[in-house]
């Protein structure tokens, strides 16, 4: 179900009244649909993981201290 909505995405803009030529998304997720917020949070869930496990990321320094993720 996910993978057919997310299956070679395209939009078109309305732009005073005239329909623009259609492009297809790269990447993103889709506003409006009740999945939208799920996904996001599990990618960036699997994001900040990875960023946990990369040993060269460090954190932010702040003076001293060094702010970890």
């Amino acid at each position: 179900m996910i993978r057919s909505i997310y299956l070679k995405p395209s939009v078109s803009i309305i732009c005073n009244e005239d329909n623009l030529e259609v492009f297809p998304i790269r990447s993103g997720v889709k506003q409006g649909y009740p999945l939208s917020p799920i996904l996001f949070s599990i990618v960036l869930e699997m994001l900040a993981i990875a960023i946990r496990e990369e040993k060269e990321i460090e954190g932010i320094r702040m003076g001293n201290e060094v702010i970890s993720f």
